[in-house]
């Protein structure tokens, strides 16, 4: 058992029972000098309230599998699992979906009391405030809870079962730009006066790149000899040595992720350029870096100069991320092996397909870039 001060009045108890760890979060705004957090000197009410807390989980009062309270069971799951298995930016998403949406409605509630139709409900209710994306990633905090917690056996029957999912619209890039907008689209990023974001512009249209891989690459990635670009980073949420969330180099998103493509001509030629016209390297090597900032280049001005590009163009108002989406269509659409395009995307979908062909895979992957820089001429002359 343990008191652990936070900082700001924060403190959170920690309770072992049985191997499994129980946590409670408690406030206290008492003023702490220095030496009394180094000693761990905390108010009395603090000491007080962990010991009733201890006492509450021996007794089975917190924790048996008939009192357990979902924000109990939401700590747990947070602390052993989330904080253990997932990175920064998954724990951020799961820390806001617990508290600002699903807490407030199951918190006080015994996790073997919650059924089917509580659950439908609430995702009913929450469905017309907020995107289908953000539900369906409450769908999933939900259904890990749940899952965790007959696993850990608080629980016999899962009541995500039978939850109806919240359906995601499927958006086709045949709608959502036409032949001309594609044409004028790709006229204007060719225009584009900013190297920089013509160059991000066509590795994500031209290779597929996410935004957070863009934005780690460095010079070590990029073989010009063989028109190559090796993808086995991103810049996403770590944390530092304080336990502050901050912007960082990190592995991909997933394992997939970790790949090396074949660029087209025009990427290679852009990159290049974009290279060439760098006022100084750093000593990250890394090619979208903010001289300003001294660090990489931050997430939202790609995203910002794209919308500016596009409204610039009288285009339809479309995602820094569909420019990814519009390779995958036109690569399919031109008769690419699915499983190229997966593989160029970082896809997992097809996982086992990759490591069993990837060799006969990149000779498809070379040829596609090729490919690539067929349709854009075509595009372009039509």
């Amino acid at each position: 058992m343990s008191i652990e001060y936070r900082g700001d009045g924060k403190y959170r108890f920690r309770v072992r029972k049985a191997g499994v760890n129980y946590t409670q979060n408690y406030f206290c705004y008492k003023k702490l000098s220095e030496k009394d957090i180094e000693d761990k000197k905390y108010p009395k009410e603090v000491n007080d309230a962990h010991k009733k807390f201890e006492v509450d989980v021996m007794s089975g009062k917190i924790g048996s599998n008939e009192n357990i309270k979902f924000g109990e069971l939401a700590q747990m799951v947070y602390d052993e699992y989330v904080m253990v298995n997932c990175k920064v930016r998954t724990q951020s998403l799961y820390k806001q979906n617990y508290n600002n949406y699903i807490l407030p409605a199951f918190g006080e509630m015994k996790t073997s009391a919650i059924t089917t139709y509580h659950i439908q409900k609430f995702m009913n209710e929450t469905s017309k405030k907020l995107s289908p994306g953000s539900m369906k990633f409450i769908h999933v905090v939900l259904n890990k809870t749940f899952a965790l917690s007959i696993k850990w056996g608080f629980i016999k029957d899962n009541p995500m079962i039978g939850v109806e999912r919240i359906k995601i619209e499927k958006k086709n890039f045949d709608e959502l730009l036409s032949h001309d907008d594609m044409k004028r689209l790709f006229t204007a990023i060719e225009n584009e006066k900013n190297i920089m974001h013509k160059t991000a512009y066509e590795l994500a249209l031209g290779c597929g790149l996410r935004l957070s891989e863009i934005r780690a690459l460095t010079i070590d990635d990029i073989d010009f000899k063989n028109g190559t670009i090796n993808i086995d980073k991103q810049i996403g949420e770590i944390r530092d040595k304080d336990g502050k969330i901050i912007q960082g180099v990190t592995p991909p998103k997933t394992e997939t992720s970790n790949r090396k493509i074949y660029a087209p001509d025009f990427v290679m030629e852009t990159l290049r350029k974009h290279i060439d016209s760098m006022s100084y390297i750093p000593i990250t090597k890394q090619i979208f870096w903010s001289h300003k900032t001294q660090k990489p280049l931050s997430r939202s001005p790609l995203p910002l100069a794209f919308k500016r590009l596009l409204k610039k163009n009288n285009l339809p108002d479309i995602r820094f991320h569909d420019l990814r989406h519009l390779q995958a269509t036109l690569l399919i659409h031109a008769g690419t092996n699915p499983a190229v395009v997966s593989k160029r995307l970082g896809h997992s979908s097809i996982a086992i397909t990759l490591d069993t062909y990837t060799h006969s895979i990149e000779e498809f992957d070379k040829q596609s870039a090729t490919n690539f820089d067929r349709i854009i001429k075509d595009i372009q002359a039509n």
